[in-house]
């Protein structure tokens, strides 16, 4: 299981952040997922795969 994550950002600030494995696969005759909107005149200047961290961090409640 992958639980890497793709990191997407805009010249405005926008960001989202996904999970890779919930994206869907499309056929070949698709024209692909969207995966975020942007407003006119807006574009997307960042796009990253961030791999899962190997080792979680345990939280510890605050005293």
């Amino acid at each position: 299981e992958d639980d890497s994550e793709i990191m997407i950002i805009t010249q405005q600030a926008k960001l989202i952040r996904i999970e890779a494995n919930q994206i869907r696969k499309t056929g070949r005759s698709a024209q692909g997922v969207r995966l975020i909107k942007t407003d006119a005149g807006d574009k997307v200047t960042s796009a990253s795969l961030v791999e899962a961290a190997e080792e979680e961090i345990e939280e510890t409640p605050a005293s």
